[in-house]
């Protein structure tokens, strides 16, 4: 979308055959992908950063929660959540008023309204926003893994 990435623990990339695409917010990462009809042929890996632990996950394997009362990026209020014990992670999370566990596929299927647009409207980061690929630790990174 163009932002700068500020806050690490709502951040996701999809990891295309010829290009990275990196999100500051988990729920834009889905909105994007159905946006531009992305198709698994387009797609090599989609990794998002547990909001719960802090690593790198991939994107099928983890929890999510959609909680009203934690503020994300782009206000989708998306979490993923990557711990081992995904039943016990998500039960934290949904204990506020009004928060909901939803699915990966859910996700991809019927993504979030992004409420609050940053100055690039939406559409993942990439090389040619001014990040690097590779840089920040990330999945789509030489030098690490998730």
């Amino acid at each position: 979308c163009g932002m700068h990435i500020a806050d690490m623990r709502h951040v996701g990339e999809i990891i295309g055959t010829e290009e990275v695409w990196k999100f500051d917010d988990v729920g834009e990462l889905f909105v994007y992908y159905q946006e531009q009809g992305l198709k698994d042929g387009d797609v090599q890996a989609v990794y998002v950063k547990g909001y719960d632990t802090g690593k790198w996950i991939e994107a099928g394997s983890a929890g999510y929660v959609i909680a009203p009362d934690v503020e994300t990026p782009m206000a989708t209020h998306v979490l993923a959540l990557g711990k081992e014990d995904k039943e016990d992670s998500v039960s934290t999370y949904t204990a506020s008023a009004g928060a909901r566990k939803t699915t990966y596929d859910d996700l991809l299927a019927s993504p979030p309204e992004v409420t609050e647009m940053g100055s690039g409207g939406i559409g993942g980061m990439d090389g040619m926003d001014g990040m690097e690929s590779g840089g920040m630790g990330t999945p789509g990174s030489a030098s690490t893994g998730p």
